[in-house]
């Protein structure tokens, strides 16, 4: 199986956009981009503010 154009192309400033959109879409196919999304900071949730 040969790499596709997409694997050979260098990871530059350039196309980091484009590498980490489709990577992002690659993992969400897989049903893992759960595990690599950070959650968003929730100021009501956060216990240690409360007095």
């Amino acid at each position: 199986m040969s790499p596709s154009y997409a694997d050979t192309v260098k990871l530059v400033e350039d196309n980091y956009f484009h590498w980490e959109f489709n990577m992002r879409m690659k993992l969400s196919r897989k049903g893992l981009l759960a595990h690599i999304i950070k959650p968003e900071f929730d100021a009501l949730s956060d216990r240690s503010t409360v007095q």
